[in-house]
């Protein structure tokens, strides 16, 4: 486990990982090995797989490892766009260090993001309101407009049809 340790730090997460793979044959179902293999998923944007080994890792006795597991679960539920568990897993971690400042600070972000993002939301449905009332205005504007036209060909029709008659009958008496 240590040559995975090593592998992680100089930023080698696949090694790291194939390290890790290589000490569990040896050390079955150790938290602090999945949460290693957690912390190489995640390093290597495999979320899911992280995910599941984080999720072992929060299950430990010790609390520091549950601790950085469940704040870990939160950033990955983060990556995977998953805000409510993203939340929950770092309220968790809350409960275990109330004291934890980088999931409080996680939370607070994602917090403040959710609540931009329902405004911008809200703003973006009274724009498309806004515009569909626009558009149905246009299109009333449009319709008088076009009866007006419709009158006015007609009207002007008539008075032709009636200017027309009436120059027939001198033009028949010539």
């Amino acid at each position: 486990m240590k040559e995975g340790v090593e592998r992680y730090k100089s930023q080698d997460f696949q090694g790291s990982l194939e390290s890790f793979n290589q000490a569990e044959t040896q050390v079955k179902e150790d938290e602090r090995l999945s949460y290693n293999k957690g912390t190489s998923y995640y390093k290597l944007n495999d979320y899911k797989l992280a995910l599941k080994y984080f999720e072992k890792s929060a299950l430990s006795n010790d609390k520091d490892l549950k601790l950085r597991s469940l704040y870990n679960k939160g950033n990955t539920y983060a990556k995977l766009g998953d805000k409510k568990n993203a939340i929950k897993s770092y309220m968790e971690a809350l409960n275990t260090n109330p004291e934890f400042l980088p999931a409080r600070k996680n939370l607070e972000l994602l917090t403040k993001k959710e609540d931009k993002d329902q405004k911008d939301q809200k703003q973006d449905q009274n724009k498309e309101d806004d515009s569909e009332k626009d558009e149905k205005k246009e299109k009333e504007q449009d319709k008088k407009n076009s009866q007006t036209k419709n009158k006015k060909d007609k009207s002007a029709k008539e008075k032709q049809e009636e200017q027309e008659s009436q120059k027939k009958p001198e033009e028949s008496n010539k």
